[in-house]
């Protein structure tokens, strides 16, 4: 059976991690978001059965404007490719860009429900697409630190969100009440893993909680923090945002926090607690089961199979 024809454009192109699922389930090929996509796009003559999006924003390429791309991107719907445009990221609002822009794709997707509930409100076509994670680099098999904090967190230190000021408060409180049994990675902290996946999935190996909590409390919206620790074998602790009941069971997949002091009693259970193991497997085969680039290529050809039913 011939695998269907997908082009990829945009955030994760030319990476080791997301294509390479990608090239697994379809005949892949990719274009940046460079000065020559335009011209690129409206070369095409034989349309792709799939097109995939990650554009973060109304400007690529420095200047050019997003919007520029509706007119070559018709035409290939036209043409008969299933567009997908997905963001993973959260934005204190939805980008307006997007609006006029979901005339030019079949189907537009986020990893949030607020965006999701706005699009549906103005009678656009969406659905919620979760993020994934590489399972070849974030597992529980792979090299640890010798010596290593029990307590970890990573992300970047901002102070613009809506839950910045929460977030810092807990890296705080962690610090002040475990010492160097806790560390927190990112820029604005102490360590640094950005840009080195396997070094992030190392830190998880190496820890015995792995702390989340991002930057916003919107419905089912969590940063692939989340599935980054799981599938890493990491028991992990999780701020209890709105909506993480859809897709996590608490004491089960994971542990659930509302407040600071909540957090810290449950560390302090969970540091000596042997069913501690036993709930990190448990998310882990949850994570791998539900929450990898494999699931979102999957999710990505079914779009379209729905669309036709």
């Amino acid at each position: 059976m011939m695998k269907p024809t997908l082009l990829h454009i945009g955030l994760c192109v030319g990476s080791a991690s997301m294509p390479k699922y990608f090239d697994i389930q379809t005949d892949y090929t990719e274009f940046y978001l460079d000065s020559t996509l335009r011209d690129r796009l409206t070369a095409i003559t034989e349309a792709p059965e799939y097109i995939f999006l990650q554009i973060q924003g109304d400007k690529y390429d420095g200047q050019r404007s997003t919007l520029e791309l509706i007119e070559p991107l018709k035409r290939l719907k036209d043409m008969g490719s299933y567009i997908v445009n997905w963001n993973g990221d959260m934005r204190n609002a939805t980008p307006s860009w997007m609006i006029p822009f979901a005339e030019a794709v079949s189907i537009t997707c986020f990893s949030n429900q607020r965006d999701v509930d706005f699009f549906k409100s103005k009678g656009l076509n969406t659905d919620f697409m979760q993020i994934g994670i590489d399972e070849d680099i974030f597992t529980p098999e792979g090299d640890k630190f010798n010596d290593h904090p029990d307590i970890v967190f990573q992300g970047n230190r901002f102070d613009h969100f809506p839950m910045s000021r929460f977030r810092n408060d807990l890296v705080n409180a962690l610090k002040n009440k475990y010492g160097s049994r806790f560390k927190a990675f990112g820029n604005g902290y102490e360590g640094n893993t950005n840009g080195n996946q396997h070094e992030e999935s190392k830190v998880y190996r190496s820890a015995k909680i792995a702390i989340n909590c991002s930057h916003y409390d919107s419905e089912r919206y969590t940063s692939d923090r989340m599935f980054r620790i799981l599938g890493s074998g990491c028991f992990c602790i999780s701020h209890n945002y709105t909506g993480i009941e859809k897709d996590f069971e608490n004491d089960q997949h994971l542990v659930m926090f509302n407040q600071i002091g909540d957090l810290c009693q449950k560390i302090d259970y969970w540091l000596e607690e042997d069913k501690r193991k036993e709930i990190a497997d448990a998310g882990q085969k949850h994570c791998f089961e539900n929450f990898t680039y494999t699931n979102m290529v999957n999710h990505i050809l079914k779009l379209k199979d729905e669309s036709t039913t």
